[in-house]
């Protein structure tokens, strides 16, 4: 069952045309079921529980961040995929982003696929599928920090508040000799 509020404030990031931000990305179709798409999903979901939390529209053509065409989710594509992104959510992040919630809503007669990803309170989330590396949500896409990096600094970077344009996050491997 969709949440009223969800569906509210989907249709009311629609109706205005919200550009994509720190707390919410377009998709135009759902990943792909590979390991690819699955890498791809856990790095978003895990984006946003380590920044402000956000919403991932799925079923949205976006042009420079702002979206262009409701497109939709085949209704008979609902089930299977919201089960497969809630798979990916909890066996491709770790620790598990508690809160999250996948949901299907109807906006313009088309169905759309909702991940109303928190803010983590048990930050930061990584995904080891992907070089165990972390990722954090900016203004238009997402930044990495590797696992390797200090977790205070992986921290401190965690906790900017919204807008912060921090593009220093790739940190370069640094082995056990002290050698790059």
């Amino acid at each position: 069952m969709t949440d009223p509020s969800l569906q509210d404030r989907v249709s009311a990031i629609l109706r205005s045309g919200t550009p994509e931000s720190t707390t919410l990305d377009y998709k135009v179709e759902n990943y792909p079921p590979t390991e690819g798409g699955r890498k791809e999903c856990a790095k978003d979901i895990s984006a946003f529980a380590n920044r402000d939390g956000g919403l991932l529209i799925i079923g949205v053509r976006e042009a420079s961040g702002v979206p262009t065409e409701i497109v939709g989710v085949p209704s008979e594509a609902i089930d299977s995929s919201i089960l497969w992104l809630e798979s990916v959510a909890r066996s491709g992040i770790n620790p598990h982003v508690l809160g999250l919630r996948i949901n299907a809503v109807s906006y313009s007669e088309k169905h759309l696929i909702i991940a109303d990803v928190p803010s983590g309170s048990d930050r930061p989330y990584e995904v080891p599928t992907a070089g165990a590396r972390f990722f954090v949500r900016e203004s238009r896409g997402r930044a990495q920090d590797s696992r390797l990096a200090s977790l205070r600094r992986v921290n401190t970077r965690l906790m900017d508040g919204p807008g912060q344009a921090n593009h220093d996050l790739t940190v370069p491997f640094i082995s056990p000799r002290g050698t790059a």
